[in-house]
């Protein structure tokens, strides 16, 4: 998917979330996640497994700032670790793992990254 197409189809989401047409936007969230595209509703951001992120249409433009902890919780190897390894539980980095982990189990993120994420969630459940 394109940025484009991914902003087009939050937006899509964004409308039947508020309409209240909940299935509509669980679904469009789920095809989304099967594409590699995480939607972080909490900080109006999207990401993706290959690095890439934008705003949810309509945010403002200081989110920017989110987007750019994203991009380097999806930094590959070290630049994940050290950006996870520091959060806390409810922070974006901890989101975008989590995020990552559920894509990760359906086999739908770099062998590479899959590894690197089953890492650091270990070492963050002994800390």
């Amino acid at each position: 998917l394109t940025d484009a197409e991914i902003s087009r189809q939050v937006a899509v989401r964004e409308e039947a979330r508020n309409a209240r047409r909940w299935a509509d936007a669980d679904g469009i969230r789920d095809d989304l996640r099967k594409q590699g595209v995480e939607v972080l509703d909490s900080q109006r951001i999207w990401c993706t497994t290959d690095g890439r992120q934008g705003l949810y249409p309509g945010s403002p433009p200081s989110s920017s700032s989110v987007v750019q902890g994203v991009a380097s919780a999806h930094a590959p190897r070290s630049g994940l670790t050290a950006t996870v390894a520091a959060g806390s539980p409810g922070d974006m980095a901890s989101q975008a793992l989590a995020g990552l982990a559920r894509l990760a189990q359906k086999g739908q993120v770099p062998a590479h990254l899959s590894a690197e994420v089953a890492d650091v969630l270990s070492r963050r459940a002994t800390t």
